[in-house]
This record gives C-alpha cells, structure tokens and sequence, in this order.
C-alpha cells in the first residue's frame, strides 16, 4: 500500500526537467489577503457560492511504497475542509507506483475558497477497497488583513 511521505501547500512548485529535482517556493502557513473593497455575491444563478481568494498555488505531497518489492498503484484524495469543518474541495489523483518507489502529486490551484477566518486543513485519505483511510493533514490559518486606507 502507499505511504504518505510528506505534503506541503506553497505558491509555486517547479521541477527541472534535467535533474527531476522540486524546488517549493513559498511555502504557505498563513494567507492574510486584503478584505475586497465590494461584498462578493454569496448567491450566483441561484445557488450558493463562496469567494475564492485569486492566488495561485500548489497542493504537493511525495508518496511511496509501503514494501518496497510490491508495485502497485493507488487512489488518493485531498478535501479542504473550512474553519466550520464543512468540506470546501475536493482534489482525487491516482499515483502510480509500478514503475518506482516513489511519486509526487502536484496539484495546482487558481485560488482557495474562503469560508470565514480559521483554521483550513487539506485532509489527505487514501483509498483502500471501498472505503477513504485518512493518512494526514496540512492546515494553514486564513483572516483578511485589514483594508488600508486611502488618505
């Protein structure tokens, strides 16, 4: 079975096509954007909605083999669950671990959904048969900066 290895959320994951090597730049732990000037739209064509803070980043995690002569390959998950532990996103992948012993999950985001100031956590679970087995987390705090103001 896959093991988790490590996860990080950061700005920008860049790999080099020579070397293979990942550099994680900036690692995110916090996001304190400014508070938007307009209230954004809670309803948008009838359904609800939440806002989504436009920053760009990436949900990283390095799996591996359990037992390192049993190839195989596996279905992970990563839901962001808000402060109110409600589930904002859902991220699947399948890694494929046949052919190495280990492989890296990049998942790129356009931005984050905002479900008030808190604590988020990126749940990670790893399926096994028909059911989702949690194997970590990752949490980062969110709260909108204060606005500044024009003089």
């Amino acid at each position: 079975m896959a093991k988790l290895v490590w996860s990080v959320l950061c700005q920008q994951a860049l790999i080099d096509r020579q070397t293979n090597n990942l550099s994680l730049i900036n690692t995110i732990d916090e996001v304190h954007p400014a508070r938007p000037q307009q209230e954004i739209p809670k309803v948008l064509n009838g359904k609800k909605v939440l806002p989504i803070i436009p920053m760009t980043c990436s949900l990283v995690t390095l799996w591996e083999r359990d037992r390192l002569t049993i190839s195989e390959s596996a279905s992970v998950r990563a839901s962001l669950v808000g402060p109110d532990g409600k589930t904002l996103l859902k991220i699947e992948a399948v890694i494929d671990l046949r052919k190495s012993i280990r492989a890296r999950v990049l998942a790129n985001l356009p931005g984050l959904p905002v479900a008030g100031n808190g604590t988020y956590k990126f749940v990670l679970r790893l399926r096994s048969g028909v059911t989702w087995r949690r194997v970590g987390q990752l949490s980062y705090e969110f709260s909108y900066a204060f606005p500044r103001k024009l003089n």
